[in-house]
């Protein structure tokens, strides 16, 4: 046991040491701070509970140096300064070596490392959607002269230019046409038994039709009744409040130009199969419907001659 008299100089050992900034021995680790000051930050100055180390000095300043263990050695000591990872954040925006120091908090690690890349996501390209293909093989038949039941569904096909062409203007197209350059005139929305000029059902895709077209150089009645079939099922509103019109936007023609016997045209889509699968084909006309640059049902013009070389013409 100890008399009062060595409690009393121990008492006034423990003052002088403190008055002189001698390390004080303590066993409840109060004192970690000052055993993780090593990278010179003031970061570690006090103890890791009191929160000193989530005041920021280590993100404040070099984020590069001395925070390195400034802001990672105490945190091991408490979750405070763990939570503190924001000021690893600080430290990204110092030099790229922040991100490293702020690794050493662990959570702030991981957000400066994230402040780095977040750039790349705002650029214009991403917001446009990206071109899909989709190819299906149901178990349709094929069509004579084809190997096998093939559909082939692409969307979101970026829009060309959609200039008005003077009538009788030759322009090419991909197959089948999704868009572009085209007549000022657009074709009637009905059914057709000779090829429509592609310059002028294009236009038809610019007001939101959708164009079911074939090519059966040697006739094909069963492809005919099931397109006229899908032809039939659209009915659209906005035809049936102009009265006296067509009850959809909707056209069918031969096109010899085609290299699939089937194929559908919307604007920024297209649609070509080896056989007949109509519920692929309606299902392609339900999404895509509707969808061109301007949305009216006013009726179509007659087929141009062409024989002269054509006019400017008119229309929307």
């Amino acid at each position: 046991m100890h008399s009062p008299m060595h409690r009393m100089l121990g008492v006034f050992a423990i003052a002088a040491a403190a008055g002189t900034g001698l390390p004080i021995a303590c066993s409840s680790g109060a004192n970690v701070g000052n055993s993780a000051a090593t990278g010179g930050s003031h970061a570690s100055s006090g103890s890791a509970s009191t929160g000193h180390t989530s005041s920021g000095h280590a993100g404040a300043g070099a984020a590069s140096s001395s925070s390195v263990t400034g802001g990672g050695g105490v945190p091991g000591s408490g979750g405070v300064a763990s939570t503190s990872g924001t000021a690893g954040m600080g430290g990204a925006s110092g030099t790229a070596s922040g991100p490293g120091a702020g690794g050493a908090g662990g959570m702030g690690g991981a957000a400066s490392a994230g402040s780095g890349t977040g750039g790349a996501l705002t650029d214009a390209a991403t917001d446009a959607p990206m071109e899909t293909t989709v190819t299906l093989h149901p178990g349709d038949p094929p069509l004579p002269g084809e190997s096998a039941c093939t559909v082939v569904e692409v969307s979101n096909i970026p829009e060309p230019d959609f200039n008005h062409l003077d009538i009788c203007t030759p322009i090419t197209y991909g197959d089948p046409p999704s868009g572009g350059n085209h007549w000022p005139i657009w074709a009637q929305y009905t059914q057709y038994t000779s090829p429509i000029p592609r310059e002028m059902y294009v236009h038809d895709l610019e007001h939101g039709a959708v164009v079911l077209t074939y090519n059966c150089p040697s006739g094909c009645p069963a492809v005919v009744a099931a397109l006229q079939q899908v032809f039939d099922s659209q009915v659209d509103p906005i035809c049936l409040a102009m009265g006296g019109g067509p009850v959809a936007r909707m056209v069918l023609t031969p096109d010899p130009l085609l290299s699939t016997p089937i194929a559908a045209s919307a604007w920024g889509a297209t649609y070509t199969a080896t056989c007949i699968d109509t519920p692929s084909l309606l299902e392609f006309v339900k999404d895509h419907y509707g969808q061109g640059r301007e949305d009216f049902c006013t009726d179509g013009y007659a087929i141009p001659s062409c024989t002269d070389g054509g006019d400017g013409g008119d229309g929307g």
